[in-house]
C-alpha cells in the first residue's frame, strides 16, 4: 500500500476521528453468533495483515468453522511499526481496516507505538526514506489515542500488548480506563508502561521481579492471580514476545501469548492469532512464512 502524501494525511485524519470515540480500555461484548480474532505483533508484515482481513472480514473467504466472516471482529494488540522496512505500509493497512470497518476492527497500542522506539528501531528511518518525516507528529499524536487494553464480556477475557500489571494496591479495570494519553515512554504513568512492557515469568515463579528490558516487570503467579481474581478475569491474551511454536501458554493456560509476524528477527516462528467464540471455545491459528492460510494448532474451551 503506497499512498501519496495527500491520501496518507487523509487516512490519518479519518483514523483520528475513529479514535476520538475510543477509551483507553475497549469494552467488547461478544454475541452468540459472533467471534473475535485477536492479533499480536505484526511489525511490518503487511501481507499477513491483508491475509487476516481476507480471511475474517471478506465474506467470500475464511475458515469454515465458527462464526461467519461478517460476524467477526478483530482486535490488534499493537507493534505495527519498527523492525521492518514495510512498517509504514503495515500501519496504514491496519488503520485502513479500522476506518473501513468501524465497530469491527480495534487497534490497540504496543510498546513500539512510541517515539523512543521509533527512533531506535527503524520507523523514523522509514518515514525519512519515504520523504514524509513531517507526518510523524501527526502519527505520534495518533499513537497516544490508541487504547492500551481490551476486555471481552461476558467471557471476561483481558487483552493487552504486554501483560497484567504489578501493584502494591488492588487495581481495577476502571484504573486502566483512566490511563492518560502520553507521547513518549518518559511521560507514561507506571500502569500504562506495564500494560505495554510487562512479560509473564517464563518459569512461572510465584513472585514478580523487575524486567530485563529495564521497563516494567516479569510478572509472577501471585500478581497474575491477584489481578485476575480481583477483576473476575478468566483469561489474558497478550503478545510482545515471539516463541518457536508461534505461541505459548502460561500459568495453567490462563495466559496465552501470541505473535503474528512469522520468521521474526531472522527466526523460524510461525505467526499465531487467537479466535474466540461466544461459547468460550478458543482456537489458536498459525501459519508459516509464505503460507496463504491459517490452520488450527490448538483448541480448548474456557473452564
Amino acid at each position: 500500500m503506497k499512498l501519496p502524501k495527500s491520501k496518507i494525511s487523509k487516512l490519518l485524519e479519518r483514523s483520528m476521528t475513529c479514535l476520538e470515540r475510543q477509551q483507553p480500555l475497549v469494552v467488547l461484548t461478544i454475541d452468540r453468533a459472533e467471534s473475535i480474532v485477536v492479533i499480536g505483533d505484526t511489525h511490518g508484515d503487511v501481507e499477513g495483515v491483508r491475509l487476516i482481513a481476507r480471511t475474517f472480514l471478506d465474506a467470500s473467504n475464511g475458515l469454515s468453522s465458527g462464526a461467519s466472516n461478517n460476524e467477526t471482529r478483530l482486535v490488534f494488540l499493537g507493534d505495527y511499526v519498527d523492525r521492518d522496512d514495510r512498517d509504514l505500509e503495515n500501519l496504514l493497512q491496519v488503520l485502513t481496516l479500522m476506518v473501513q470497518y468501524p465497530g469491527k476492527v480495534f487497534v490497540l497500542r504496543g510498546n513500539h507505538e512510541e517515539r523512543t522506539m521509533n527512533l531506535q528501531y527503524g520507523f523514523m528511518d522509514t518515514l525519512e526514506s519515504r520523504g514524509i518525516s513531517q507526518a510523524y507528529p501527526t502519527i505520534e499524536h495518533l499513537f497516544t489515542r490508541l487504547p492500551v487494553a481490551c476486555i471481552i464480556r461476558p467471557l471476561n477475557i483481558f487483552c493487552c500488548h504486554g501483560m497484567t500489571p504489578v501493584s502494591p494496591v488492588q487495581l481495577d479495570l476502571a484504573d486502566i480506563a483512566r490511563v492518560q494519553p502520553r507521547s513518549s515512554l518518559a511521560e507514561f504513568d507506571d500502569l500504562a508502561a506495564q500494560l505495554l512492557w510487562n512479560d509473564p515469568d517464563p518459569d512461572e515463579k510465584e513472585e514478580s521481579s523487575p524486567s530485563f528490558r529495564g521497563i516494567g516487570y516479569i510478572v509472577g503467579r501471585r500478581d497474575v492471580e491477584t489481578f485476575m481474581k480481583h477483576n473476575t478475569l478468566r483469561m489474558v491474551i497478550r503478545s510482545h514476545q515471539a516463541f518457536p511454536h508461534g505461541y505459548r501458554f502460561f500459568f495453567d493456560k490462563r495466559i496465552l501469548s501470541i505473535f503474528s509476524k512469522p520468521n521474526y528477527n531472522g527466526g523460524n516462528n510461525p505467526a499465531s492469532i487467537a479466535r474466540i467464540q461466544a461459547n468460550g471455545c478458543i482456537d489458536v491459528l498459525t501459519r508459516g512464512h509464505g503460507d496463504d492460510a491459517f490452520t488450527i494448532s490448538d483448541a480448548w474451551k474456557l473452564a
